[in-house]
């Protein structure tokens, strides 16, 4: 079983800007499909497993991590206006 959510983190770096901005993508999923290839490529019949469901007991975490997520953003999104390099912008929306 494969946590495909891992996948799609991964393949968000390709356009983790466009994301972060709000654009609609769907070059994230390039990744994983490639990966899905190269297993079946060698027989394996891969299991994607999309988990992360609520748990009431990880609120405390939750709220956290959308705190840091939203903090994250903004600060993302102040390298974009200012006119930091794409580079720079792009590593601060994909953290």
């Amino acid at each position: 079983a494969v946590d495909a959510y891992v996948w799609l983190h991964r393949g968000a770096r390709s356009c983790a800007t466009e994301i972060g901005m709000g654009r609609k993508m769907t070059a994230f999923t390039l990744y994983a499909l490639e990966m899905i290839r190269m297993l079946r490529a060698h027989g394996v019949e891969p299991l994607l497993v999309f988990d992360g469901s609520y748990f009431p007991c990880k609120a405390p975490t939750e709220i956290k991590r959308a705190a840091s997520r939203a903090q994250r953003r903004f600060q993302a999104e102040y390298l974009a206006r200012s006119g930091a390099g794409e580079q720079e912008t792009a590593d601060a929306f994909y953290k």
